[in-house]
């Protein structure tokens, strides 16, 4: 039997006589008949050594050692055209490029051993002269044997190739994708001798073809194909402008094209806008019947099914550049990502098994790239999940991207549409949850910009077991130069003919690039290599990309295919340990795709690579594994595609594996972690009314008038279980559990509380604010309702011209009633002027401005979240507030006023849009430490830019305009954030009498920007979310986990949600309040960190939370009556959702016969060795817009706990019992 490896070294002969006969000599044994028999029934049990070849054989495996000498630089050489003997020329006429701009996307490359001397070979993709096999002969030097092998490629263009076994034969076929159609497939006859046989093969079709992709997607043991497409050629360049205008194409009634259009456009209204969409042709999906021979599957029949499960009733058309088969979602069926470009979003497919495949739910991706080139899948952050990252043209010089267009067109999504999925003209980086959903983290990751991009892969190219990412880019022609477009179109109305304007585009600046290499920081960050680690030396168009290992040295050396150039040769010279890995699955797959090793090693993260074949753009690697490796044991772990599983056990490095399908055992199924909390309950949203902010202030930095709405637990009726009452926008009532009560108010509800008070009553206090009325005043009214929820009392309290933000009730000036405090956020048409806040006394139940208490808040700025707490423990409640450009603020409490220290506790320093904040004893040392919620790491602007905001009125009509710019670690100069056509807005006449161009604007000052001297500023230089730990004298800042940063935080709130006596913090989560030309934060969805009592936390490893909204208030309750705490989180135009714990444990419930009383108070679990627990304020208005239930639970450490220790407020601590009070425990003052 003869077992030939696609691999870096020479085929190796087993359990055949010859190979026998050289193990007899390679011994010095006598070659006669006894011995060979001998020699056989030995070999069938230990294996033999063969002496030429190197290999050794074991129990379904074989290695040999790999020769890694000489190797200590990390990165790449590359080996010049006239060294390796590569030298032939993708090259591609300016006139082929002008006629048809398809021809611009370039070709792809593959790597494989196709001749079967155990050394791979390469296949050179050509678009205007034929396709180019390089035999591979060792030391880096290759020859022509197109013509030998049979490909003859004369006459014909290629995109995209693959080098797969189609027919089982154990050889390397080859697939062809054609830009022009119809597809082309070469069987290998053997030793790299082809055969064509596109047409016997069923894979032939007329349509333009881009990249392929095969896997086993009907589990029938062969391999499949997807072969994704494009267009032959677009519309723009086949007819001229006037016979494809608007009134050419659409019908005249409805959104239909005319008949002769119907093929190649779709109308669609979003909103106000109707966008027209060029359709491309369709892909296609081919299963084959094991000998090679395809047949295509439908569109409409079945095997693909709709986001809801049925079955698609239309065919897609998108602009697909590249598709993969990967198991995805880790359930060991394969799965199916698309990329398409610009206009259609990119697809993501799940696998139901059997050739069956559901387009993911809307929640799967929160948003996309725009013009997607490619895609590749590993493990960036080793927890064992898959992760994908996609390329797009985003360019990482910010002086080039303030001259070049956006590529997307900019959709308001509709409001309170939970499916809607942006796509965004920057890379995406997909990070796994483990649940079949993702979080988008490119800008977390800093690798959102690689330019103008194409192939992409992951590559450990140090070794150090963490993926790095390889980006080929370039492009003819910069044609998203602003300049150029202009010029363009001035250009356009002069020339004589539609054929001479189409070579207009030969003006555009020529865009030439460097190739990418970041490297994973073992953080979930990428570091943006020099040189590109030697793969990004020069300037040039780079398309496709192979990985292989051409010296067979164990690690992947790469082959570009660039336009107009030699393909780039480059070798890998790193010289760490390493471990390589080929697998020789069953026929017909021997390839073994769909296949995923995982290698554990000591001293390194798991390591995981899944065996897939082309999927990359326009090429396909060779099918080789390679893995870091220190000097300790490792286990390669293999579970085959169809079920079954391999082990092997390692001890030295610098290896190569072959491992063998054949006599394995059935993997074990793997099992998912229960989430801590289920859904209880959705409550209806109350979809607010659009406002456009940008309409009174353009240059706003989001929108203002999506603030809330706020959320608070009270038990109105007193019937032991919690009401929610809801928050809602302009003309809105409040909702008490769902059902509007009270007054519909003129305004806005924005902040809102709720307490318990005398003869049966509830207090209800609601900030009625102006954030959509120019000049009108703001108001706070206080509602006394009885159990019915009808409204007994009411008073109006003018608040003034701000729009209000968050409110606070507390016993401020410790006379034994509850006062208040109300936040002013921004004043209409003039953000961020800075605004007051204000304190009412609460004087026998009549509510008044103390001018004492809020003199301290006079002009304070643009506060978005409030708490009161005793930080220092003197008996007075002290006032926190986050504020948005300026810090978290303290002003100590007294008998008659509010100092602030904020300046003197080290918090000053640390200026960020602070949004929500909470306190609690997170360290467990029995002082109050503060968390407060920020915009998180996931922005443009990373983790530690200067970001300026300069105000003023800027043209002398009354508005306040605003100009935001960042300090450029590039220049170290403040840059414009806008591009120019948003500043124009306000701007016009400065910018007109400056700039000349949008080069000239693209490097100039902010500063010089400014059409008024001194103007006022505002700086943020903190964007994590993050606590600030007590100690006495000062706070100490600590960011929270990293995962509290992939979103912006809004509103944080502090329980015990295991129930282990320490102090966890819940934090609601995203922002999607942005013009349109920023990405939206969409990452999180709720966040659960569970703390360790020492101040730090770790994400939940599954709570069960699914707010993929705007989050925005989280409140807790008892909103069932079962004495345990819900958590309901609030969502901008989205439905209320409630949360229930799945499982609890012993604890403390606390509930309290006044809670008004309650609110300040502090409680302390007592244990019997004289211990305590965390330090539980009592509140009422904490975190973001947000109220709790006055009752609380305690989590226990242990079983030892006897008493509560209860602080009311401005009295000593008293302890309270627990003995016989079953966990509860009423509390009365």
């Amino acid at each position: 039997m003869l077992y030939r490896i696609n691999g870096p070294l020479r085929v190796a002969y087993l359990l055949k006589p010859a190979y026998i006969w050289s193990c007899l000599q390679g011994n010095r044994m006598r070659a006669n008949p006894l011995y060979f028999i001998t020699a056989v029934l030995l070999f069938s049990v230990m294996g033999c050594t063969d002496s030429t070849s190197g290999w050794i054989q074991g129990e379904g495996f074989r290695y040999q050692e790999l020769n890694v000498r000489g190797r200590s630089r990390t990165g790449f050489t590359e080996v010049n055209a006239q060294q390796s003997g590569m030298v032939a020329e993708n090259q591609v006429s300016l006139e082929a490029i002008v006629e048809n701009r398809n021809m611009r996307h370039g070709s792809g490359v593959a790597i494989g051993d196709v001749t079967g001397d155990g050394l791979p070979d390469v296949y050179v993709a050509r678009l205007a002269a034929p396709d180019v096999l390089y035999r591979n002969l060792g030391n880096w030097q290759f020859e022509d044997i197109s013509s030998q092998s049979g490909l003859d490629r004369t006459g014909e263009s290629t995109s995209g190739v693959v080098m797969i076994d189609l027919d089982g034969d154990k050889d390397l076929d080859l697939l062809l994708t054609m830009p022009l159609g119809p597809g082309a497939v070469y069987l290998n006859t053997g030793e790299g001798a082809f055969t064509r046989a596109v047409d016997a093969s069923g894979l032939r079709s007329s349509y333009a073809s881009t990249t392929a992709t095969l896997a086993d997607v009907d589990q029938d043991g062969d391999l499949d194909a997807y072969i994704a497409r494009y267009k032959r050629i677009v519309l723009a360049d086949s007819l001229p402008p006037e016979a494809i205008t608007w009134d050419a194409v659409l019908q005249e009634d409805g959104l239909e094209p005319k008949e002769e259009f119907q093929a190649h456009y779709r109308f669609t209204s979003i909103g106000s806008r109707v966008i027209r969409y060029e359709l491309a042709e369709p892909d296609g999906l081919y299963l084959n019947d094991g000998s090679g021979q395809f047949s295509e599957v439908s569109w409409i029949g079945g095997s693909f099914l709709d986001a809801e499960g049925h079955p698609l009733t239309s065919i897609p058309r998108d602009w697909a550049l590249t598709a993969k088969f990967y198991d995805v979602t880790g359930d060991g069926i394969t799965d199916l990502y698309v990329c398409n470009d610009f206009d259609s979003p990119d697809e993501l497919w799940i696998g139901l098994g059997y050739g069956r495949f559901q387009r993911a739910p809307a929640h799967t991706l929160r948003k996309t790239s725009n013009a997607t080139m490619s895609v590749d899948f590993g493990d960036v952050n080793k927890d064992g999940i898959t992760d994908f990252f996609a390329t797009d043209m985003l360019s990482r010089d910010y002086s080039l991207r303030l001259r070049q267009r956006n590529t997307r067109i900019p959709i308001e999504p509709p409001l309170g549409d939970e499916s809607f999925r942006p796509q965004e003209m920057q890379n995406t980086l997909m990070i796994g949850r483990g649940d079949t959903t993702f979080a988008e983290l490119a800008w977390f990751a800093e690798i959102a910009a690689s330019d103008w991009s194409w192939a992409t892969s992951f590559i450990d190219i140090d070794l150090d077991g963490w993926e790095d990412i390889l980006i080929t880019t370039g492009h003819v022609f910069d044609v998203q130069d602003l300049d150029a477009q202009m010029v363009e179109q001035r250009r356009m109305a002069a020339v004589p003919s539609w054929k001479e304007g189409k070579k207009l585009i030969l003006d555009f600046p020529p865009l030439a690039l460097k190739n990418v290499a970041f490297r994973n920081r073992k953080d979930l960050t990428f570091e943006d290599m020099p040189g590109g680690w030697g793969f990004g030396q020069d300037a040039d168009i780079t398309h496709g990309m192979a990985m292989g290992d051409l010296d067979a040295d164990g690690d992947l050396d790469i082959v570009t295919n660039r336009l107009n150039a030699p393909p780039g040769v480059y070798r890998n010279t790193g010289g760490a340990d390493r471990l390589a890995v080929i697998l020789e699955g069953e026929p017909p797959n021997t390839a073994g795709i769909g296949a995923n090793i995982r290698v554990e090693c000591a001293d390194l993260p798991e390591q995981t690579k899944q065996m897939s074949a082309g999927g990359s753009y326009l090429s396909s690697n060779q099918y080789v594994a390679v893995f870091a490796m220190k000097d300790q044991p490792c286990q390669i772990e293999v579970n085959w595609p169809l079920g079954r599983q391999s082990r092997i056990q390692v001890n030295k490095g610098n290896r190569l594996y072959v491992i063998e399908e054949s006599g394995t055992a059935i993997a074990p199924e793997f099992q998912t972690p229960e989430p801590m909390y289920q859904l209880h309950q959705k409550v209806s949203p109350v979809i607010e009314h659009d406002f456009d902010d940008f309409a009174l202030q353009p240059l706003l930095p989001w929108r203002l008038s999506r603030r809330g709405p706020a959320l608070a637990a009270v038990d109105v009726n007193r019937d032991g279980r919690d009401e929610l009452l809801q928050g809602g926008g302009r003309g809105h009532m409040i909702r008490l559990n769902g059902s509007p009560i009270l007054d519909s108010l003129p305004g806005d509800a924005a902040g809102l509380l709720a307490y318990p008070v005398d003869n049966g009553l509830t207090r209800i206090i609601v900030g009625e604010s102006n954030d959509e009325r120019f000049r009108d005043s703001s108001w706070v009214h206080i509602y006394d309702i009885n159990a019915d929820a009808e409204k007994v009392q009411h008073q109006r309290l003018p608040f003034g011209l701000a729009a209000l933000g968050p409110m606070s009730a507390v016993d401020i000036d410790a006379d034994g009633d509850l006062d208040l405090f109300v936040g002013g956020h921004f004043i209409p048409g003039h953000y961020p002027n800075p605004t007051s806040s204000h304190v009412y006394l609460n004087q026998e139940g009549t509510f008044r401005v103390s001018s004492k208490f809020s003199e301290p808040l006079r002009d304070l700025g643009l506060v978005n979240g409030s708490a009161f707490g005793d930080l220092d423990g003197d008996g007075f409640s002290d006032l926190i507030l986050a504020t948005e450009w300026g810090a978290v603020r303290v002003f100590k409490g007294g008998l008659d006023r509010l100092t602030d220290h904020t300046e003197s506790l080290g918090l000053a320093s640390f200026r960020g849009w602070w949004r929500g904040v909470a306190l609690g004893d997170f360290d467990g040392d029995g002082a109050l430490d503060i968390v407060a919620s920020n915009a998180g790491w996931n922005h443009r602007y990373g983790r530690t830019t200067q970001v300026r905001l300069s105000y003023g009125d800027f043209n002398s009509d009354g508005r306040t305009n605003m100009l935001e710019s960042f300090l450029d670690p590039e220049t170290e100069i403040y840059r414009p954030s806008r591009m120019l056509a948003d500043l124009v807005q306000v701007m016009a006449a400065r910018i007109q009498m400056r700039i000349a161009s949008h080069r000239e604007f693209s490097t100039i000052r902010a500063n010089e920007l400014l059409p008024i001297r001194n103007a006022a500023g505002l700086e943020v230089n903190t964007y994590a979310s993050s606590i600030f730990l007590n100690r006495g004298d000062h706070f100490e800042y600590h960011p929270l986990h990293p995962e509290a940063q992939y979103s912006a935080g809004i509103s944080p709130i502090v329980l015990d949600a295991n129930q282990d006596g320490n102090e966890d913090i819940v934090l609601s989560q995203n922002w999607f309040a942005y013009p349109l030309s920023t990405p939206r934060q969409d990452a999180g969805r709720g966040l659960l960190l569970l703390g360790n009592g020492d101040g730090t936390f770790v994400p939940a490893e599954r709570s069960g939370f699914e707010v993929y909204g705007e989050g925005r208030a989280v409140s807790v309750g008892d909103f069932d009556g079962d004495r345990q705490h819900e958590i309901a989180f609030a969502q901008h135009n989205g439905p209320t959702l409630v949360y229930k714990e799945v499982s609890t444990k012993e604890n403390v419930y606390i509930e309290f016969d006044s809670p008004a009383d309650a609110i300040g108070s502090a409680l302390r679990v007592v244990y019997s060795d004289g211990t305590r627990g965390p330090t539980r304020i009592v509140t009422a208005g904490a975190g973001y817009w947000s109220q709790n239930a006055q009752s609380t639970i305690l989590g226990l450490r242990d079983r030892s706990a006897t008493a509560v220790e209860v602080t009311w407020p401005n009295q000593e601590p008293i302890v309270m019992d627990l003995g016989g009070k079953d966990g509860v425990l009423t509390l009365k003052k």
